[in-house]
C-alpha cells in the first residue's frame, strides 16, 4: 500500500510539473516551450515506465493469483475449462468438540492452479516477477509432464493466455 501511495504523491508531482510548464509556455517563445515539453515527457515516460515496472516486482503472488483466478472464473463460466485452487497447506476445522480438526491439503510442490482444457490437464505456478521455483516444484513438474500434463509458471493474465493459446494449438 505505502509503494501505492508513493506512487501517486509521484503522479501529483508530475502533474505540478506540466502546469508549471503550461504557465511557462505564456513567457517562453514556441520554439524553446516545444523542445522543454519534448524532454519532459521523455523524462516523465521513463520515471513512470520504471515505477509501474518497480511495483511489478514487489506484487505479491496471492494478488496475481487472485486476478488469473477471477479471468479463470470467467472462462469456466463459458464452458471452455474446468479449474480449482490446488495449493497445498493446513486447514483448521471448527467440529462440536472442544478441539478443532487440521487437516493438510494437496501435496507438497503441487501448483497453485489446476486446469483441465479439452481433457488435459494444465498444472499453473503463481510467481510475481522475482519468484523462483523450489525444488519440490521442480520435482512436481517433471511428474506432471511426465504423466502426460503440462506445468507452467505464470506471472499474470497474459501469461495464462498464452499458455491456453499454446495447448490449443497442439491438441
Amino acid at each position: 500500500m505505502k509503494n501505492i501511495e508513493n506512487f501517486r504523491y509521484q503522479l501529483e508531482t508530475i502533474f505540478e510539473v506540466l502546469v508549471m510548464a503550461l504557465v511557462l509556455a505564456i513567457y517562453l517563445p514556441i520554439h524553446k516551450f516545444n523542445n522543454l515539453i519534448i524532454k519532459l515527457k521523455k523524462k516523465l515516460k521513463r520515471k513512470v515506465w520504471m515505477k509501474i515496472q518497480d511495483l511489478k516486482l514487489h506484487e505479491k503472488e496471492s494478488d496475481i493469483q487472485r486476478r488469473i483466478i477471477k479471468y479463470l472464473d470467467l472462462l469456466e463460466r463459458t464452458g471452455s475449462i474446468y479449474f480449482f485452487r490446488s495449493g497445498c497447506g493446513m486447514v483448521s476445522i471448527q467440529t462440536t468438540g472442544k478441539n478443532n480438526r487440521i487437516f493438510k491439503t494437496g501435496k507438497v510442490g503441487c501448483p497453485d492452479i489446476s486446469l483441465v482444457l479439452r481433457g488435459t490437464y494444465i498444472g499453473l505456478e503463481v510467481k510475481n516477477k522475482k519468484g523462483k521455483m523450489s525444488e519440490n516444484q521442480k520435482q512436481a513438474q517433471q511428474q506432471i509432464e511426465k504423466a502426460g500434463g503440462y506445468y507452467f509458471v505464470v506471472r499474470s493474465i497474459e501469461d495464462v493466455k498464452d499458455v491456453i493459446r499454446k495447448v490449443k494449438n497442439e491438441s
